[in-house]
């Protein structure tokens, strides 16, 4: 289910962006992964032709590591061929908070899931992410991938009330309850953790 998902996310992005060769990478990878080795041979070398490859001998040994069937190696070895292990400047998120703040959680998913490989150490692109999954109403998906963003950072306020967001959404009330009383022990003064303290509790929580 959850490469599904990320195969529509990717192909959203790549609608939008056709060149976008994080997410042309990481869709040849997921086809690499469901056993289309074929196919995800034949896009990587069509990337390769079309793309500036910053370490070819690199990319090659990418492409003899997916022959073999090496599909996790390979996209290691992917990422650091184009340097996409490297630091973005930063748009791709700025970019995604323009558009969870326009309500289009949809495309800011797709956006994000394009820009998740080689900074999967990003906690701010974990948030985001889950942020988009969360206004989707996909709690399941959000939980994981807020719980990711505080594994990085767990002082990460705003994570972890979407984190509590999300736990409230599959029903885990007691457990929403807490992640918002551990941030008011760190900050009693917070105005979110507030907002959803209060609420709750005038809900009988």
């Amino acid at each position: 289910k959850r490469r599904a998902e990320a195969r529509r996310e990717l192909d959203r992005a790549l609608a939008l962006h056709p060149r976008y060769t994080a997410a042309r990478l990481e869709r040849a990878l997921l086809d690499a992964a469901e056993g289309f080795i074929g196919e995800a041979l034949e896009s990587l070398r069509a990337l390769a032709r079309e793309t500036e490859v910053e370490r070819p001998l690199v990319f090659q040994q990418g492409l003899e590591s997916l022959e073999r069937a090496e599909w996790e190696a390979a996209g290691l070895l992917f990422t650091g061929a184009l340097s996409l292990d490297e630091p973005a400047d930063g748009n791709a998120l700025e970019q995604a908070r323009a558009l969870l703040e326009a309500g289009d959680a949809v495309q800011a998913a797709g956006l994000l899931q394009a820009a998740l490989p080689g900074r999967e150490s990003w906690p701010d692109l974990h948030y985001l992410l889950g942020s988009a999954e969360l206004q989707r109403g996909h709690f399941d998906d959000a939980l994981s991938t807020l719980a990711r963003a505080l594994e990085l950072n767990p002082e990460f306020h705003a994570a972890r009330l979407q984190f509590a967001r999300a736990l409230d959404g599959v029903g885990e009330l007691a457990q929403a309850a807490e992640q918002v009383a551990l941030v008011l022990q760190r900050d009693p003064a917070h105005p979110q953790a507030l907002e959803l303290h209060e609420r709750w509790t005038s809900l009988g929580r």
